[in-house]
């Protein structure tokens, strides 16, 4: 039975409840006034796929909801995929795609929520970029306790279970995919097929063979592009200008991966395959509700900036949206991807700005291939807020005469590359390494010679053994992958032929242990500027980064992502299930722990570090912490006791 409560109660409630806390004071009060009150009963269903499309948000006030997938059951005993209690929403997939709810939901318990109408909610979606970004990217989590299906907060633990977040980031692609896709023959002309996307009112045709098949996709930019600019209109077939091989997600994909499949990929629109056969079709336009703060809207600004001034601009945007992010609770893994993937364009277009501005000035790039390439955190895709440069250049082999002249090129290019980062808010590494520095843009033959150095020689100093662990991060940004493969191919055919290069890394990986204290407790700085505090990256993910790594490449393994490298090794039986989840675990708390304390500092316009305060987390945080740091501790052991480190350290 609905009900209207007192505005004051409402007001102080919403002021604590992300986003509507983001809003300006006359506006949450105005929505005190708007928003009603419902309580519902123990298993009572709430919304489901069989009720007509929702008609309003639900913000839960008290109580507890369960949801569950299409196809579930309403009792206990259904498949649960996610919990929401005090401050969390649901109805945002029904009432935003005006369709019933992908998932029944039920009142785990006594539950009373305010309820804010369509048309007020799409108000504020259209008036506040925050709370459109707030909910298109996900709902706000934070750290939660256990809920049946999935391990406590922050737990070490295995899950057993999906994973909770469920909208952009766990949502799947069958929730926004349009199930009916207009299709074409490979057979057809193209002004047959162009006016069927007139009349269809679609920007894509899927093409299909006469089996019926997929086998790719002609879209309105490919008629632009290879049609109507060439100007043959006539008899020209559909296969021969359509865009293949066909890129393709099934229904059961998570829409972030779809998402960030549409960016790399820069397509526009994204079949769905169940199998051999055409499900559905994602679109930009499906994705990109407003243009706003939406991470692919921000990205074709960077593939459309004009100059350097305008990616500064999009870079500050980039923060904010990230700053959203992180205060709507998103998950560690996500984001870093997202800031991967923002950070990937935004590197891609200085380049391309950089290169043209040097042949306008008359400076002839030379007739060679070249990669940039991205190293360490950035090379693993694990940035976070703030990171400062780690790049090199690759380019190709040439006669003595010719590299000199394509060298030279090549530092002015980087030179240019580096400073527009560093005007896009990336500082400059300290540490010189970046491709401006001479030592670190070379022809393929010297990066082959470099790494020979690294792998074989026994009397490596510290220095080039910290180096050579940066340099073994590495990733194509720009330029053909022909040549870095032809780099770590050389790499993986002389690993196993050294005796001393994996125990070195490994011996100094141990050089850094977790703080924690013989009797549990964690670690902290005595004096100074960080008192009572403890550097989570150096104690905490570089242990856990170094020993991954190590243990990749005995392996063979050339991915540089953490969790894809744990993925691959638990694959290859080098980490028993448990182990490799609770290292997962381990790595994906420490990094939410870093990215909110960054976060905390940018708020407060203060210098991020890495200098987190144990007394700030709440108890099961700690708990969690320290849990981390035992698997972290486990691992050590494993990474002394395979490369015999006892006997080598009494050498």
């Amino acid at each position: 039975m609905k009900d209207t409560k007192s505005a004051g109660m409402i007001y102080d409630f919403l002021k604590t409840v992300p986003p509507f806390h983001l809003l300006p004071d006359a506006e949450i009060r105005d929505l005190s006034r708007t928003l009603t009150l419902e309580h519902f009963h123990p298993e009572q269903v709430i919304l489901s796929p069989a009720s007509p499309p929702n008609q309003f948000l639900y913000l839960i006030r008290s109580g507890e909801v369960r949801l569950i997938p299409f196809g579930g059951r309403k009792e206990s005993a259904g498949p649960v995929v996610d919990m929401r209690g005090e401050g969390e929403f649901f109805g945002f997939f029904s009432l935003l795609g005006n369709r019933p709810s992908p998932f029944t939901i039920v009142a785990e318990r006594d539950t009373v929520c305010f309820l804010l109408g369509k048309a007020s909610f799409l108000r504020l979606l259209d008036t506040y970029p925050d709370v459109l970004l707030y909910f298109t990217m996900g709902p706000s989590k934070g750290f939660k306790t256990s809920v049946p299906g999935r391990p406590a907060e922050g737990s070490t633990a295995a899950p057993s279970g999906p994973e909770p977040d469920i909208l952009f980031f766990s949502a799947r692609v069958r929730d926004i995919m349009h199930p009916h896709v207009a299709v074409c023959p490979d057979n057809e002309s193209v002004v047959a097929a162009a006016r069927l996307m007139t009349t269809r009112g679609v920007g894509s045709l899927v093409v299909v063979d006469p089996a019926q098949n997929p086998i790719g996709i002609l879209t309105d930019g490919d008629l632009r592009r290879k049609v109507i600019a060439s100007g043959e209109l006539k008899d020209v077939p559909v296969k021969g200008v359509m865009s293949h091989p066909l890129s393709a997600v099934p229904p059961d994909a998570f829409l972030f991966d779809a998402i960030l499949l549409m960016i790399r990929k820069r397509i526009k629109y994204l079949p769905v395959l169940q199998g051999p056969d055409l499900a559905g079709i994602l679109s930009e336009r499906d994705l990109m509700i407003s243009q706003g703060n939406n991470p692919v809207a921000i990205i074709r600004r960077i593939q459309q900036a004009p100059d350097l001034e305008e990616l500064v601009l999009i870079r500050k945007e980039i923060t904010h949206t990230l700053k959203v992010m992180l205060e709507r609770g998103g998950q560690a893994r996500e984001i870093c991807q997202l800031i991967t993937q923002l950070n990937d364009h935004l590197t891609v277009r200085i380049i391309e700005l950089a290169a043209g501005d040097l042949d306008r000035e008359g400076k002839e790039a030379p007739p060679l291939p070249f990669v940039w390439v991205s190293l360490g955190s950035e090379g693993r895709q694990e940035q976070t807020l703030s990171t400062d440069q780690d790049n090199a250049l690759i380019f190709g082999d040439s006669d003595p005469d010719s590299e000199a002249d394509a060298k030279a090129y090549f530092l002015v290019l980087a030179e240019r590359v580096v400073s527009g980062l560093e005007r896009c808010g990336f500082p400059r590494c300290k540490g010189d390494m970046m491709a401006s520095n001479p030592q670190w843009c070379q022809p393929l033959r010297v990066w082959k010679d470099y790494y020979q150095k690294w792998i074989f020689q026994r009397d490596l100093s510290a220095q080039d053994i910290l180096i050579s662990s940066i340099f073994f991060d590495f990733r194509a940004i720009y330029g053909p992958e022909s040549l870095l493969n032809d780099l770590i191919a050389s790499i993986k055919a002389a690993i196993p032929e050294s005796k001393v290069f994996l125990p070195h890394m490994a011996l100094r990986s141990l050089e850094l242990r977790t703080p924690l204290s013989f009797f549990n407790r964690l670690v902290v700085e005595r004096s100074g500027q960080y008192k009572n505090r403890l550097n989570i990256k150096r104690h905490g993910l570089m242990p856990l980064i170094d020993a991954v790594r190590i243990l990749s490449l005995e392996q063979g393994i050339f991915r540089t992502n953490t969790l894809d490298r744990i993925a691959a090794l638990m694959e290859r039986d080098i980490f028993a299930p448990g182990d490799g989840n609770n290292l997962r675990e381990a790595f994906n708390l420490m990094m939410l722990l870093r990215l909110h304390h960054n976060l905390e500092q940018l708020n407060q316009g203060e210098e991020l570090d890495n200098y987190i305060e144990p007394s700030e987390l709440s108890t099961i945080q700690r708990s969690n912490l320290k849990m981390a740091f035992k698997a972290i501790d486990r691992l050590q052991s494993q990474i002394e006791i395979r490369y015999g480190l006892t006997t080598l350290r009494k050498r």
